[in-house]
């Protein structure tokens, strides 16, 4: 059985576009489930997104899926893990949509064990409420991956391949919701980071 752990904290508007791209990833698993055979679900969300919850949940899980804000050297505002408790962090995969993570934090997870973490080097641009939002089916095409046997780097590759074929779809548009779109997909683009073993598989 592997165990997929999402967390998202949903606290402001920020954090709930984030979590609308983990309900593309779960509506995949509930839609299909035949598709992900073995999978264990857990879901922190909102208020249930606690420092102690996460450790708890961390450290025994295959996946783990984070949403939300982060920096140089933490997942959260205030941090859930960061470079203090990162042996809560376990021994699996980390996918975070959350800005900066994929630096110090991502380092000293893999030195502890973590077996590659998929995250952001800089900035992860988010188009929020009032626009389109197709940049989640590019988080959620790295996670799939994952999901059925890829690999961590292969995982990576399907993020970044969808970048560019949003990048490429909305720079034929000249509407203002395009312009933005485009610019969000090339600078998540240039930021992707994988850090850890790329052979890594959950």
């Amino acid at each position: 059985m592997k165990r997929v752990l999402f967390i998202r904290p949903e606290g402001d508007q920020v954090g709930r576009t984030l979590s609308s791209w983990a309900d593309r990833v779960r509506q995949a698993l509930n839609f299909r489930p035949s598709d992900y055979p073995g999978i264990e679900v857990s879901d922190l969300s909102g208020g249930s997104v606690l420092r102690t919850a996460v450790e708890a949940a961390a450290k025994d899980s295959d996946l783990v899926l984070f949403y939300g804000h982060g920096s140089d050297t933490g997942l959260g505002d205030p941090p859930v893990l960061d470079t203090s408790n990162v042996t809560a962090a376990g021994k699996g995969v980390y996918v975070a949509a959350a800005c900066s993570s994929a630096n110090e934090l991502a380092k000293a997870m893999v030195k502890e064990g973590v077996k590659a973490y998929i995250g952001y080097d800089d900035l992860l641009v988010v188009v929020t409420a009032g626009h389109p939002d197709p940049l989640g089916t590019a988080h959620k095409k790295g996670v799939v991956a994952l999901l059925t046997g890829g690999t961590a780097s292969e995982a990576t590759v399907a993020i970044s391949n969808e970048y560019r074929s949003i990048r490429e779809k909305y720079l034929r548009k000249s509407d203002p919701d395009s312009a933005i779109i485009w610019l969000a997909a090339h600078g998540n683009l240039k930021t992707l980071t994988l850090v850890g073993n790329g052979a890594a598989v959950i």
